[in-house]
């Protein structure tokens, strides 16, 4: 009886040791990301600070979704929403910049978001420049041999 408490209490004590020491989940840090971009849109900070947040919050949510994990599809959806039409004006400013290869991130991300199965139903509207970044995309996904 005595052993069994004692081996109680090093499980607890484990299973604290182990909540202490456990790193954020993806979903955890795409959501700081996310919040982390959200607030810069609105005080109007540094852009490159802004679309860094972008990129990673964008990068974690699509790591969640590829992954199958559990998640709130409300929460990735509506995220997706947000950072959409910054996925166009991050590929503006980086090719004004340019950075192609950030600039193709983000006009893959500008295209990709409205094709996915989490977004295939919330109406995403393009504009007459949506073909102009298609090109731009699948021309730099080419010529960078990533066909996918």
């Amino acid at each position: 009886m005595r052993h069994l408490k004692i081996l109680s209490i090093i499980i607890v004590f484990l299973g604290i040791l182990g909540n202490v020491y456990a790193q954020n989940t993806p979903l955890e840090e795409a959501s700081a990301y996310y919040r982390a971009f959200l607030m810069q849109t609105k005080s109007g900070t540094n852009s490159e600070d802004m679309y860094y947040n972008l990129q990673n919050a964008y990068s974690r949510y699509c790591s969640v979704i590829n992954a199958g994990a559990n998640y709130n599809v409300d929460e990735i959806r509506s995220a997706f929403k947000t950072m959409w039409p910054f996925m166009k004006s991050g590929a503006v400013y980086y090719s004004k910049k340019r950075q192609q290869n950030r600039a193709l991130f983000f006009a893959k991300a500008y295209i990709d978001i409205p094709s996915m199965d989490i977004s295939k139903s919330d109406g995403y509207i393009t504009d007459s420049y949506y073909p102009t970044l298609v090109y731009f995309a699948a021309s730099g996904c080419y010529n960078s041999n990533d066909y996918r």
